[in-house]
């Protein structure tokens, strides 16, 4: 009782120490409910700050873990309730947000995927914030008490989520881990603006996922969109639009796949960038193999006689030092690298005595 005495009077302090926070993981272990409580009162006016240590971090989640009562997750949560989209985002408080997550009970997670869900738009703006959201989204499964609610949010805010570089990874989480229904009304945000969201960075990745996800009648109207003559004229010619392009002829049937080469092939015609117009040209060589139609010229014989032409095409074919060409973008991915999943976050290993 001693040391715990002690230790309540300096917690802060302790928890925040290189060496005092492993004391404090230690003794959260032996102590009982009641003194749980009153280490949870003692925190109350730096529990924040501890949350944002690189050090309070870890003894913060290891107290989590062994809150057992609801009454000791309704003190954390009055604690850090004002807080939770602030440490969301910050790279030590994700972990304990996380924490909160996964620990809780029902009733407990229900008002951290309260305020999560109200903030999802500044959440997810950064990386650390992107896998709370990811969290809350495995979470909210078919079924659960979140589900509905979530869903309900990400389309509210789909439009904006996917033009974010970090958002659009949480829209295609759930198109991945949600059932058929609740992906078709993520889908159904998109009707109508697929030309705007192809020609972007970011959007194009959720493009592409819509394409892929879609069922065969969502699918057509997709294409739908995507070939009128002045929507494909700058797909063909956008750096991201083009691979939704790509994706929508790879993953069409054959006759949807015949109308897509025929709005390039109009477009085509007039590509003022003659290499852009033989990387597609032998895309779309590709493309007629696949239906098994032999591909019609789309040069005229002026240009296919170009020698400046004739030598482009030689070079594509190669590639560099006689090697073969990697296609579309010199084999570089155009997505952008997703953030790596953010697990608890473990305390090291303890520094040996002195």
């Amino acid at each position: 009782m001693l040391i715990l005495s002690e230790v309540e009077e300096n917690l802060t302090t302790l928890m925040t120490d290189s060496y005092g926070n492993y004391l404090c993981q230690q003794l959260f272990q032996a102590c009982s409910i009641r003194q749980r409580k009153n280490m949870l009162e003692k925190l109350r006016p730096n529990a924040t700050r501890i949350a944002k240590d690189r050090r309070g971090t870890h003894a913060l989640q290891s107290l989590i873990g062994l809150l057992s009562t609801a009454e000791e997750e309704v003190m954390l949560i009055d604690t850090l309730r004002d807080h939770l989209v602030e440490l969301a985002s910050d790279c030590n408080g994700t972990h304990v947000v996380q924490r909160m997550l996964i620990c809780f009970t029902e009733q407990g997670v229900d008002e951290v995927f309260h305020q999560i869900r109200n903030n999802i738009t500044e959440v997810a703006q950064s990386p650390y914030g992107l896998c709370v959201v990811k969290k809350c989204i495995t979470l909210a499964t078919e079924g659960s008490r979140f589900h509905q609610a979530m869903l309900h949010t990400l389309c509210t805010h789909a439009m904006h989520l996917v033009q974010s570089p970090y958002g659009n990874y949480a829209v295609q989480h759930a198109m991945d881990h949600w059932p058929e229904d609740a992906v078709r009304r993520i889908l159904h945000c998109f009707r109508g603006k697929m030309l705007s969201l192809s020609i972007q960075k970011f959007s194009s990745n959720v493009v592409e996922k819509c394409i892929e996800k879609a069922d065969p009648a969502l699918r057509a109207e997709f294409v739908g969109e995507l070939i009128k003559p002045d929507k494909m004229a700058v797909l063909i010619q956008s750096s991201y639009g083009n691979y939704v392009v790509q994706k929508a002829l790879e993953l069409s049937d054959p006759e949807q796949a015949k109308a897509i080469q025929k709005a390039i092939n109009k477009n085509l015609k007039t590509l003022q960038n003659h290499r852009l117009r033989t990387k597609w040209e032998r895309i779309m060589h590709s493309a007629y193999k696949y239906i098994g139609e032999a591909s019609p010229s789309v040069l005229s014989n002026s240009h296919q006689d170009d020698p400046h032409i004739q030598q482009q095409q030689q070079q594509l074919r190669m590639g560099p030092m006689g090697a073969p060409s990697m296609g579309m973008g010199g084999g570089m991915p155009h997505h952008p690298v997703p953030p790596p999943a953010m697990a608890f976050f473990p305390p090291p290993a303890a520094p040996a005595p002195a």
